[in-house]
């Protein structure tokens, strides 16, 4: 017998993270309109919009929900780019348009220990501290503890904690992953999962959530020794604290992306014209043109955009100052008059971005767009 299915995706929307939003956390949840015809969708998450192989992120599936976790932890400051499509027993629909947020802008001073290894006796049970001396002024904001690192057999045996320099205690990590060897491990209030969960390494080299939160010390001077404390839970082996290191982050203020001009490009059928500042600039608040750079989102569907003669692709990038210097071509490949666009964002060095923007083109016999 045959079973009949609709393929209605009409009405199939991204929903949040909006597109252009910025200061997202490094873990995220998205969201799009879920729709009758669908028995699940197909997510992806990228670096690059062209969302090749070596781009991917994450990509999952999920079905009979409007939402998708991943377990990624994003970097900081950086644009990220996501999609979906649906599918049902007839197979995939096409593609959602592509959506872009950038996550929120940090900066962190590092520190390290240098006083390891610190040898754990196998019959004690006291606490041993390694030791990192932070001369920098003002109130933690934010701490991140990027890697400890030690030997240890039965790793249950013991606790790590984080003791800032007016004594204030934070356990990290007490008791976990039965009798796993020795440890490799960050810790941060923004990472994807808590530190034990299955199944459970302490190895991974990877960050977690730490048994009690690192924000519990935000506001104290950060001025001071810094401590990483190890104690036995019970007697056992004799094991080794090798080293950690220590991150003080603070938020920072990003700069600003100004659009000038975001004009239409227009030009006769089967004919080639200049994308130039005419109708497309951008200026940053800190940044010089070379260092306000486009990328492309999407193609024009009956055109093609050329770089130095080279046919562009999406993810490709090009500066201000390419499009200063008449680098950037679009050629009609129809011979009627019609419409045409393509997607972009733009960004500077300094984490200032817009997008995803559209760029229109009109081909028509109007009189093309000259320049300067």
């Amino acid at each position: 017998f045959y079973e009949i299915a609709s393929n209605n995706y009409s009405f199939l929307q991204l929903a949040e993270p909006l597109n252009g939003q910025s200061n997202l956390p490094e873990v995220t949840t998205f969201f799009w309109n879920d729709v009758p015809d669908a028995i699940g969708y197909e997510f992806q998450l990228a670096s690059n919009p062209a969302f090749e192989a070596d781009d991917l992120l994450f990509e999952g599936s999920v079905q009979n929900v409007d939402s998708i976790r991943p377990l990624v932890q994003l970097e900081t400051g950086s644009i990220f780019y996501w999609r979906i499509r649906p599918f049902n027993i007839c197979g995939f629909g096409p593609y959602t348009e592509t959506f872009a947020f950038q996550t929120r802008s940090v900066n962190c001073e590092s520190f390290e220990s240098t006083d390891g290894p610190i040898n754990i006796p196998a019959q004690s049970t006291q606490a041993f501290d390694s030791q990192i001396n932070v001369e920098l002024g003002g109130q933690v904001n934010e701490i991140i503890i990027p890697n400890v690192r030690g030997n240890q057999p039965f790793v249950q045996d013991i606790e790590l904690s984080l003791v800032s320099p007016s004594g204030n205690e934070v356990s990290l990590v007490r008791g976990r992953c039965g009798n796993s060897s020795g440890y490799n491990l960050g810790f941060d209030d923004n990472a994807p999962q808590p530190v034990g969960i299955a199944p459970c390494t302490l190895t991974s080299g990877n960050r977690y959530m730490p048994e009690e939160p690192l924000a519990s010390l935000s506001g104290e001077d950060i001025e001071g020794i810094w401590r990483m404390r190890l104690r036995r839970l019970r007697t056992g082996s004799p094991g080794q604290l090798i080293e950690w290191r220590l991150e003080m982050c603070f938020d920072e203020q990003v700069s600003e992306i100004d659009f000038l001009r975001n004009d239409t490009l227009k030009l006769r059928p089967t004919e080639s014209n200049i994308l130039s500042r005419i109708v497309l600039r951008a200026r940053s608040s800190v940044s010089a043109d070379e260092n306000v750079f486009f990328t492309l989102v999407s193609l024009p569907s009956k055109g093609r955009l050329f770089f130095t003669g080279e046919e562009m692709s999406v993810g490709q990038q090009f500066s201000q100052k390419n499009i200063d210097d008449e680098l950037i071509t679009y050629q009609s490949d129809i011979d009627t008059f019609d419409f045409d666009h393509f997607h972009f964002v733009v960004q500077d060095e300094f984490d200032g971005w817009r997008g995803v923007e559209r760029f229109e083109i009109k081909i028509s016999d109007d009189h093309p767009t000259f320049i300067e």
